[in-house]
């Protein structure tokens, strides 16, 4: 299931009236950028609650001392690289990095990370790269938001993990040993793996590096529908990043990793592969968040289809309306937009031409979209994109595929066949917090850390 959208509400306000220490931002350009920019410039300021982005200097100021997740897209120029990223103090890998110039068309690229800052901090985007942002899709954008007023800051659980080292170890996880933020001591850095503290939902988003005509296909698990994330075109003559974000609906002791299915995952001391997430429980709020995906492929004809997802897996707050198919808000607030897509080996139907589509008072309006022009991949390859959107209380969002786009989706899971007896991973770690747990046909074991693959019997 590569074709997906992801939403969860960060900020509700069902009030109208926002609260001191709520802060969300979300900021586009209106422009391409055909030079390299040391400070980026951010025109359209669409969302700024807690002022925390100054317009005057495109710069994010850091309001208050925590826990802040940012999402940086651009878009790629034909026939050239990227490099973008995010300046800030701390080590997380925080930047979007291509050197594969076999291109003949633009092309979307995003990551997210959270990052530990301090009241004062400044933080501005960087480019090493002229970058796309012309049209209305507004390809290159910038937001964030703090976790602490967002979620439940009593009981957090946030992590931010990465790699250096290439990855080649397939059907067992991803390391990312790395660790830099572990709020609740949730995260095992000998495993990789995020465990759930309790039953919850989990915000999981990861970014992989593929060098030069090398496939890379991911997965990320936890609970009983995995999500992949796919590169099995070879046309890049250079190295190349991809990013995929889910919401897992974990039960406590789940463990939640990245595994490579195929191919290779590359990372260096500077272009870091990552993982990043929280346990999605919002401090004030009723919880608000969906996925859903597309189980099979679609081919868009000369008219505009707006698409239609068969997949409902996360549901909460009566957000997503199956009906329709698209969001509702249920109440006022800022809302996170993910939106994840992967293009079809080119043929007739090979670009990627998506919007984000906003309908409020009855009027639709292009919040910004996901694009791929470019006419060279020899296979299907993912790309994604993020967006915080103010909403009313009844404002509808949706995704509109235009003209002569090809998208791939299917229901397939490379390395993953067993649709109703789960793959499990057994993690048998010393003085861990759940060390003593027996749930979800799993078993924890107080023993010196090690893996071992498990294959239950199957379900009744």
């Amino acid at each position: 299931m590569l074709v997906a959208l992801l939403c969860i509400c960060v900020l509700g306000v069902p009030s109208g009236v926002y609260s001191q220490g709520q802060v969300a931002f979300f900021v586009s350009r209106s422009s391409d950028a055909s030079q390299p920019e040391d400070t980026l410039e951010f025109d359209n300021v669409h969302v700024n609650i807690g002022n925390g982005f100054d317009p005057s200097t495109s710069s994010f100021v850091v309001p208050f001392t925590g826990h802040y997740l940012f999402s940086l897209s651009a878009g790629v120029a034909s026939g050239s690289g990227l490099e973008i990223e995010i300046v800030q103090p701390t080590s997380v890998a925080s930047d979007i990095y291509r050197l594969n110039d076999n291109t003949n068309g633009i092309d979307t690229r995003s990551r997210i990370v959270i990052l530990d800052l301090n009241d004062g901090d400044v933080l501005t985007v960087r480019t090493g790269t002229p970058v796309v942002s012309g049209d209305e899709a507004l390809l290159t954008s910038w937001g964030g938001f703090y976790l602490e007023e967002a979620l439940d800051a009593e009981d957090m659980s946030i992590f931010a993990a990465a790699t250096d080292e290439i990855y080649d170890d397939q059907l067992a996880p991803v390391m990312f040993n790395d660790v830099m933020i572990n709020v609740g001591e949730d995260f095992e850095d000998l495993s990789g793996a995020y465990q759930a503290p309790r039953n919850c939902t989990a915000f999981i988003s990861y970014t992989v590096a593929q060098q030069a005509g090398e496939i890379a296909v991911t997965t990320l698990k936890g609970d009983l529908s995995p999500t992949e994330l796919s590169r099995m075109d070879t046309s890049h003559n250079g190295l190349d990043m991809q990013s995929r974000t889910s919401l897992l609906e974990l039960v406590v002791g789940d463990f939640a990793y990245v595994e490579l299915a195929r191919g290779q995952v590359y990372s260096d001391n500077r272009h870091m592969s990552s993982m990043v997430g929280f346990m999605y429980e919002p401090a004030e709020n009723q919880q608000t968040a969906f996925t859903v995906h597309r189980t099979a492929s679609l081919n868009v004809g000369e008219d505009p289809i707006d698409l239609v997802f068969q997949n409902v897996r996360t549901t909460e707050g009566n957000l997503w309306d199956e009906g329709q198919n698209m969001a509702v808000a249920p109440q006022a607030g800022i809302y996170f937009f993910q939106v994840d897509l992967s293009a079809q080996q080119h043929n007739t139907y090979g670009e990627v031409n998506v919007d984000l589509i906003q309908i409020v008072d009855g009027s639709p309006s292009v919040i910004g979209g996901v694009r791929r022009t470019s006419k060279i991949h020899n296979e299907r390859d993912g790309l994604s994109r993020g967006f915080f959107v103010y909403m009313k209380e009844g404002d509808q969002v949706y995704l509109r595929g235009n003209p002569m786009s090809g998208l791939f989706s299917d229901l397939d899971v490379v390395g993953y066949d067993l649709p109703r007896i789960k793959e499990q991973i057994l993690f048998k770690g010393l003085g861990h917090n759940n060390a003593n747990i027996s749930c979800n046909k799993r078993l924890i074991i107080n023993a010196p850390l090690k893996m071992i693959r498990y294959i239950p019997p199957p379900l009744n």
